[in-house]
């Protein structure tokens, strides 16, 4: 069927903002101490293997996350290598179910340790929290394009974010070095809140950290 011009564009402005608001968590444009210098972002594309949409805009740090809410509990994610490596260590409840795990994405495969049976997965497929969210590659007129007002910009873990409110969603975001440090979710009903309270930027992922815990099989 014929689609005019102007529902088209309505169609893609849709689809932009729910995709942002079913990740689990979302970002956007930066601020001035979030931004790679020009030589830093070169270093990234030219030493580090895989397609530039899977770049985060920091070389490494690691966050630990509180979540409130229909998820409750914590979480450590550690980013290395501009993405090449991230290990995110979960330990939180996902309504009323417990999840206890950690999630290592490293020389492009994936490998899950569930710790409750100590069992372990290898795969191919990356895990979506491992990647940058939709909304960081989205420029700040972009986000705005699809219904997230940009507010007063605040601090988060000691760290300035940009802030995005898209009332219709009901999905409220702070942005800092492509990262979400504060996501508010209701888009679906009864939401949560995740928030960092810890950055430590320049903080590569240790060896230990990628290796099979004792005990535990592949399955």
């Amino acid at each position: 069927h014929y689609i005019p011009s102007c529902g088209l564009h309505l169609l893609v402005v849709t689809a932009c903002a729910y995709l942002i608001a079913c990740d689990k968590h979302s970002s956007g444009a930066d601020n001035e101490d979030s931004a790679p210098s020009a030589s830093t972002a070169s270093k990234a594309n030219n030493n580090s293997p895989g397609s530039q949409r899977n770049r985060w805009k920091i070389e490494s740090a690691k966050i630990e996350f509180v979540y409130t809410g229909v998820f409750e509990g914590k979480e450590t994610f550690h980013l290395d290598d501009w993405g090449d490596t991230v290990v995110i260590a979960t330990d939180r409840k996902e309504f009323g179910n417990q999840v206890h795990q950690t999630s290592i994405w490293n020389n492009n495969q994936t490998t899950i340790y569930k710790h409750n049976d100590k069992k372990a997965w290898l795969g191919k497929m990356r895990v979506r929290d491992t990647e940058p969210p939709s909304s960081a590659r989205l420029t700040d007129a972009q986000l705005q394009s699809v219904g997230y007002e940009r507010m007063p910009d605040e601090e988060i873990a000691g760290k300035k974010c940009a802030v995005y409110d898209n009332k219709n969603l009901k999905v409220k975001i702070w942005m800092w070095n492509g990262i979400e440090l504060k996501t508010i979710n209701h888009s679906l009903g009864d939401g949560y809140t995740k928030e960092a309270v810890s950055v430590i930027p320049g903080l590569k992922v240790p060896e230990s950290a990628l290796a099979l815990p004792d005990g535990y099989q592949f399955e």
